[in-house]
């Protein structure tokens, strides 16, 4: 038997992004209004997308809001199960320097220097890579049970999951879609 894992990137945040250049303080207000953000009303998944895992029994999502709907929007017959494990990765800048620049920028800065572990934000990269651990243990016992599973996350932890998928012999992309309703399959016989 084949088991099956499958990676989303959840729908497009119903949040815009900011119109003016921020400060590091203002990004980190706008990660945690991120966090409590759904998606938009008219990010709605590709309908090939929605044959693709119309019949998964197993759904998974973070806590986050943009997660769920997601799932919601993805398979609405299913009930996901739900848990903070499987949040994105917390990385915000700390500090309160004067200096303003794009979002786009300072996300960029800020993944950049948390993956060199100079910066820990909400959470380390060596806390997020046991959390991804985790995750992906959760992930495999779910998919051990019905021979599938689904996951509709975030991009960083849906990355950090697909590496470590490689890692215990899962046969998949080296990169995870990451787009919205981006979708990566893992395969393993058992």
């Amino acid at each position: 038997m084949t088991l099956q894992i499958q990676l989303i990137r959840h729908g497009r945040s119903a949040l815009p992004f900011p119109a003016r250049w921020i400060t590091p303080a203002e990004f980190r207000e706008w990660i945690a209004l991120y966090n409590r953000t759904g998606i938009a009303d008219e990010s709605t998944p590709p309908a090939e997308l929605v044959a693709t895992v119309g019949d998964v029994a197993m759904v998974v999502c973070s806590d986050f809001p943009r997660s769920i709907e997601s799932a919601a929007r993805l398979v609405p017959n299913r009930q996901p199960r739900i848990s903070p494990t499987f949040r994105e990765v917390g990385r915000p800048l700390q500090g309160n320097w004067k200096l303003r620049l794009p979002l786009a920028v300072w996300d960029r800065f800020s993944v950049v220097l948390w993956n060199r572990n100079l910066v820990s934000g909400d959470e380390s990269i060596h806390a997020a890579r046991r959390r991804a651990q985790e995750a992906t243990r959760e992930l495999v016992s779910l998919a051990e049970e019905s021979s599938r599973a689904l996951f509709v996350g975030h991009g960083m932890i849906n990355a950090m999951i697909g590496r470590e998928l490689c890692r215990q012999g899962w046969q998949g992309p080296r990169r995870v879609d990451a787009a919205h309703w981006g979708i990566s399959t893992f395969r393993k016989d058992s």
